[in-house]
């Protein structure tokens, strides 16, 4: 949440109001669940491998819903065709995460107020996008009530001044400090543990080169985009995770 700045003028005639950039939000960090992706082994195909993108939704669905007894369940129906439809080999994109939100709130919760997406990669026309980088302002207020932000993170090697993409992952912003120059997060993939765990992530933003790779909306400049440094817990092959966008819902 913002706070509200006030400046009154020498002539004390005019008062000016402005918005004063928070230093923080962890309000809700230990409500906000932190499922592990790999707990819907048994119950969904693949050992749960592929479904960090329903489970970074299913966080934030189940807090807000209040019914985070029942995560379990939602992050299977998320993960079905009807829905995010993640497959066993590429997990989710964009396209299948923005869907299958949207539904997901509409018939199962009291619906939402709007969706939007900032990022590089397609996202369903029938919805709010912009392909470019999401700014960091943008990112930070969706971890507050009655809001919900996903982070879809790429993995990239570093080849010269560019980033070649190897694969991606999802996970849920649930606060940040630092007026966002760190970011807390709940990563659904047991490499960031096993239990819950507040990620602590601090960033930097790329001022040069190009995002590369094989995916559908590469290559773009790097300019612009967040890369997650200390406290990310990145995947063994890959050198640094850059957020290639992200998807926020307000209700």
């Amino acid at each position: 949440m913002f706070m509200k700045g006030f400046l009154l003028s020498m002539a004390g005639t005019a008062l000016l109001c402005f918005p004063a950039k928070a230093a923080e939000q962890t309000a809700f960090i230990d409500e906000i669940p932190d499922f592990l992706q790999i707990s819907v082994a048994g119950i969904l195909p693949g050992n749960g491998s592929q479904y960090c993108a329903p489970a970074a939704v299913a966080n934030s669905f189940a807090w807000i819903s209040g019914r985070q007894e029942n995560i379990k369940s939602i992050v299977k129906t998320l993960a079905t065709a009807g829905y995010m439809d993640t497959s066993l080999n590429n997990g989710t994109d964009v396209i299948g995460v923005m869907n299958g939100a949207d539904r997901y709130a509409k018939k199962h919760m009291d619906g939402y107020r709007s969706m939007e997406y900032y990022g590089w990669r397609p996202y369903p026309s029938r919805l709010s996008g912009h392909n470019a980088p999401p700014a960091l302002d943008w990112i930070i207020d969706g971890a507050r009530q009655n809001a919900a932000l996903w982070l879809n993170i790429g993995w990239y090697e570093k080849v010269g001044a560019d980033y070649r993409r190897i694969g991606g992952h999802w996970a849920t912003l649930v606060g940040y400090q630092d007026a966002g120059q760190t970011l807390i997060l709940h990563d659904p993939s047991p490499r960031a543990g096993t239990t819950f765990e507040n990620e602590y992530v601090e960033i930097s933003v790329i001022d040069q080169g190009s995002l590369t790779g094989n995916n559908r909306g590469l290559p773009v400049s790097a300019a612009g985009y967040i890369s997650l440094e200390k406290g990310m817990h990145i995947k063994t092959n890959a050198d640094l995770a850059i957020i290639d966008g992200a998807v926020k819902m307000e209700f």
